[in-house]
């Protein structure tokens, strides 16, 4: 891939301008100056009226580059910065955003606005939304169970990744983890934890990052078990936060994983922690 000269980010501008086009910048790993000789040219370009849903992303290919040419306004950029599970990523996005169109000021003033954050204000509205979500794939995790009782691998690798992605994304909203790049969010969120903590090192098996446990492959039986493990220590970590609302559910499917056969079976590794899940309704 032939290096993002200045002259050809002018030609790309001259190409994507418009009478209703406000403002333009390149963001990710170009913008960052990390870019490897397949990254994307990440774009992103604000226009006065909210775009159809058809043209807000768009693929191109432009001399010898992949570009990714996201559309939208704003008012959509900043009602992200309003909402937690956006915010994590938006924040990173705006700040290390490289401007190369600004008719009216408007990113100016919007990479001004991010660069003081304030996590603390939105901690409240995360705590909820990790509540909400951790009730909510209470169905991934019971897709895990039955494919287990159906010895089922395709619909327990199906399950076990969408929680896998889900605890990630619920764990990195409830600690306000800023997400700077997708290529190191799972990094980052294994991040979060220390060294040799049971939630890590479940991670790391259900999504695939270790292939061995004590020098066994990991198979997708495997897999899933430390999947619906990660369900329970992602709930005990957040015993202090879960909503009474959500208890119920979140109660009755850490009780329904930890009563299955299979349970902890070959898995060598410390579950039991000091502080109980909440009590609740169910």
């Amino acid at each position: 891939m032939p290096p993002l000269t200045v002259d050809f980010l002018k030609a790309l501008v001259a190409e994507l301008d418009g009478e209703a086009v406000t403002g333009m910048g390149v963001t990710g790993s170009h913008a960052r100056g990390t870019p490897t000789p397949f990254s994307d040219v990440d774009v992103l370009r604000f226009v006065q009226d909210a775009p159809a849903p058809e043209d807000g992303y768009r693929l191109l290919h432009r001399e010898g580059h992949l570009i990714s040419l996201t559309t939208t306004t704003i008012a959509a950029k900043r009602a992200e910065l309003t909402r937690p599970e956006d915010l994590i990523w938006a924040v990173p996005g705006i700040r290390q955003m490289r401007v190369l169109l600004d008719k009216r000021g408007e990113l100016a003033r919007l990479k001004r606005d991010v660069d003081p954050f304030n996590w603390r204000l939105f901690q409240p509205a995360a705590d909820v939304y990790a509540s909400r979500e951790l009730m909510g794939f209470a169905e991934e995790a019971h897709k895990v169970m039955s494919g287990l009782f159906l010895n089922d691998e395709p619909a327990m690798l199906y399950a076990t990744y969408g929680l896998v992605l889900g605890l990630a994304r619920i764990m990195a909203v409830q600690r306000g983890l800023f997400i700077e790049t997708e290529n190191r969010y799972f990094e980052q969120v294994v991040a979060l934890f220390e060294p040799g903590a049971d939630w890590p090192r479940c991670f790391r098996a259900a999504a695939g990052l270790d292939s061995t446990l004590n020098g066994q492959p990991l198979t997708v039986t495997m897999r899933s078990f430390f999947a619906l493990n990660l369900y329970l220590l992602t709930a005990r970590e957040l015993h202090g936060i879960i909503q009474p609302e959500h208890q119920g559910v979140i109660r009755a499917t850490a009780e329904a994983i930890e009563a299955q056969p299979y349970f902890l079976r070959g898995i060598q590794i410390s579950m039991m922690p000091e502080q109980p899940l909440p009590e609740g309704e169910g």
